[in-house]
């Protein structure tokens, strides 16, 4: 069986995130089909069904491409407290603009946004694990709450 880190599993999702990256900007997310993804990656349906289920975890893997690249930027640590690397954040996001109006539009946006947040949610909670790491303390206020609040506001 293939490792998830084989070259031939990762050539293949980054040709079916690519696939879905040109797409989104030249048709919109909402009405694109697996055929659509499949037919612009040439690949078969049946391939894409070996990696995703459907297309909004394609989605939520190319938004997880973006937020990776992101960190590989910031040596894969990213400190929110810093005011320097949260504006990056916002000019590295800039880069991927029209990708992000696009998806702001219909059902797309909203499915887009919650994967986003999902994943900055994730980026707070590695950050404030560290946080409380290094003070040897704990944060009065529930960790759930606080890392769905705070990734929530940026």
């Amino acid at each position: 069986m293939a490792r998830k880190d084989d070259r031939r599993i990762q050539k293949t999702r980054k040709a079916l995130r690519d696939a879905l990256h040109d797409l989104v900007l030249d048709r919109g997310y909402d009405d694109l089909s697996i055929q659509d993804i499949t037919e612009k990656a040439n690949l078969g349906r049946a391939t894409f069904y070996l990696h995703y289920r459907e297309k909004d975890e394609l989605l939520e893997d190319l938004l997880r491409e973006f937020s990776q690249n992101f960190a590989q930027r910031h040596g894969n640590k990213i400190n929110f407290s810093d005011r320097k690397v949260v504006q990056s954040m916002f000019e590295y996001a800039e880069d991927y603009y029209d990708f992000y109006r696009i998806m702001a539009i219909g059902k797309g946006g909203v499915i887009g946004m919650r994967k986003m947040q999902a994943i900055i949610r994730e980026s707070y909670a590695l950050f404030l694990d560290n946080v409380e790491a290094a003070s040897g303390g704990k944060f009065t206020v529930p960790r759930a709450f606080l890392d769905s609040y705070l990734a929530s506001s940026l």
